[in-house]
């Protein structure tokens, strides 16, 4: 779907999503195809950093100033 996006010319800068479409090939094309993202993600996803490989609950309690929002799940 990115790459058709661009194709169609659309002007969007970034997109959402959650760990389910999250996966490395999805996080890849979006870089290739310069779009900006944010995914939700396991709490224990182990993510690769200049200063080291970080699960995703370490890395969220690193951020300065109180950055870090939790969220509770919906239920339908």
């Amino acid at each position: 779907m990115l790459t058709w996006r661009r194709q169609l010319g659309l002007r969007a800068r970034w997109f959402t999503g959650d760990e389910v479409y999250g996966g490395h090939e999805l996080r890849r094309s979006a870089r290739r195809l310069c779009f900006d993202y944010a995914l939700s993600v396991r709490t224990d996803q182990q993510v690769a950093t200049p200063g080291g490989r970080f699960s995703a609950t370490t890395l969220a309690a690193r951020l300065p100033g109180g950055r870090r929002r939790g969220c509770s799940p919906v239920t339908a």
